[in-house]
């Protein structure tokens, strides 16, 4: 759901934090989702 704020760079703290808690989490979407966030980041630089 957060994937669409990932555009605005003064929201990224805040979705790293959310993100982090899931890092470590066995689901596969739910590590699928957590890696595409993380790319959107490297987009936006």
């Amino acid at each position: 759901m957060v994937e669409q704020y990932t555009r605005d760079k003064n929201l990224h703290p805040e979705i790293n934090r959310l993100v982090k808690n899931l890092e470590k989490d066995p689901e596969y979407y739910v590590k699928k989702a957590v890696m595409w966030i993380k790319r959107n980041f490297k987009k936006g630089k």
